[in-house]
C-alpha cells in the first residue's frame, strides 16, 4: 500500500515536472510599412529688422516727416505770416480807407496763402522790391503801357504801378535767394519723363524694423501602417513610431519597438 502511494506520488511529481510553464505574452514586433506626418503651422508674430536700399530723397522725406509740425513747417508758417502782414501794409498805403475795409480780408488771406507756398523769401522780396520802386519816383507804368489809370481804380493819390512791378520782381528774387540760403530739407521729385534723360539717384542703406508673421511647421500626429496576421492595418499615433511597433495579442499598438538584425 505504501508502495502504491509512493508510486502515485512519484507519478504526480513526474507529471508536474514535465508540464509547460505559463506563457507570458510580451507582444509581437512588426515593422512599420509607412508613416505620414500631419503637419500644422503655428503662427507667431515677432519684431525683426533687415537692411534695405532706399533712394536718398525717400530717406530725407522720412526724416523730414518725423519732425514735429512746427519744426517741419516753420518756413511756410513764417512766410504766411509775413505775406498776410505785407499784403495788408501795401493795401493800406495804396488804397483809400473805404477800399481798405472792403479788400483787407481777401488781400490778407491771398497774400498769406502765397507766403505759405513760397516761404518767407517771397513776402520779404516783394516788400523790398515794391518799397524801392515805390520811392524811386520812376513812372514805371509808362514802361509797361499802363499809363496813369489810378483815378479810375480808386487807389489813392500815389502811383501804384512801381509798387506792383517792384513787388513781383522782388518776390521772384527773394524766393531764389531764400532757397539758396535755406535749401529745402527734401529735394524736388524726379521728373517722370519716359522720353527724357533719367537722372542719377543716390541710394542709402537703411535699417528697417517691423512685425513679421512667422509660421513654424510642427508635426501634430502620425498615420502609421503595419501588417498583422497577413492583413494591413493603419493607426493614428501622437508620436513618431520609428522602425517598428509592438502589438498586443489582438494586434493593437502598445508602443514603439526596434528590429533586431
Amino acid at each position: 500500500m505504501l508502495l502504491a502511494v509512493a508510486l502515485a506520488l512519484g507519478t504526480v511529481d513526474s507529471t508536474a515536472a514535465w508540464a509547460a510553464p505559463p506563457v507570458k505574452t510580451e507582444g509581437q514586433v512588426v515593422p512599420v510599412q509607412y508613416v505620414y506626418a500631419s503637419v500644422s503651422n503655428t503662427p507667431t508674430v515677432s519684431k525683426q529688422c533687415w537692411q534695405t536700399l532706399m533712394p536718398q530723397r525717400d530717406v530725407l522725406l522720412a526724416q523730414h516727416n518725423a519732425k514735429p509740425f512746427l519744426l517741419r513747417n516753420w518756413s511756410a508758417i513764417l512766410g504766411a505770416a509775413l505775406g498776410g502782414l505785407g499784403g495788408l501794409w501795401l493795401l493800406h498805403n495804396l488804397v483809400s480807407a473805404a477800399a481798405f475795409k472792403i479788400w483787407a480780408l481777401p488781400v490778407m488771406l491771398g497774400s498769406g496763402l502765397a507766403g505759405y507756398q513760397t516761404g518767407p523769401g517771397g513776402p520779404l522780396g516783394a516788400a523790398a522790391g515794391g518799397f524801392l520802386l515805390y520811392n524811386t519816383g520812376l513812372d514805371v507804368g509808362k514802361w509797361v503801357g499802363l499809363g496813369n489809370k489810378t483815378k479810375h481804380l480808386d487807389l489813392g493819390p500815389r502811383n501804384w504801378q512801381p509798387t506792383l512791378i517792384g513787388g513781383l520782381i522782388g518776390a521772384a528774387g527773394g524766393i531764389a535767394l531764400w532757397n539758396a540760403i535755406f535749401p529745402p530739407d527734401v529735394p524736388s521729385a524726379l521728373v517722370d519723363d519716359p522720353n527724357g534723360v533719367i537722372e542719377a539717384q543716390t541710394f542709402l542703406q537703411q535699417k528697417e524694423c517691423g512685425l513679421v508673421r512667422v509660421e513654424t511647421p510642427t508635426a501634430s500626429g502620425y498615420r502609421v501602417g503595419y501588417r498583422f496576421k497577413g492583413e494591413d492595418h493603419e493607426v493614428a499615433l501622437p508620436y513618431d513610431p520609428g522602425e517598428a511597433l509592438r502589438l498586443d495579442a489582438q494586434g493593437n499598438v502598445v508602443g514603439k519597438a526596434s528590429l533586431s538584425y
